[in-house]
């Protein structure tokens, strides 16, 4: 498996943790929970795998060229 495909797979898996951290982080960011601990790590997880998943594409655009 080349770097590229290597990179392009990351990239998936990524995108579909991400769909489902978002899920989770609006439903601890909401309700009665918004204040707890959880809600916060859940925020701060899902912009720590936007800036993964932003930094794995630019590497892949930067592969490409």
């Amino acid at each position: 498996m080349s770097r590229l495909e290597e990179l392009q797979a990351k990239a998936d898996k990524l995108e579909r943790d991400l769909f489902t951290a978002r899920g989770e982080a609006d439903a601890w960011n909401s309700g009665k929970y918004k204040g707890h601990s959880n809600a916060t790590l859940s925020k701060r997880l899902v912009e720590s795998m936007e800036k993964q998943l932003s930094e794995t594409l630019e590497e892949i655009r930067q592969l490409e060229q």
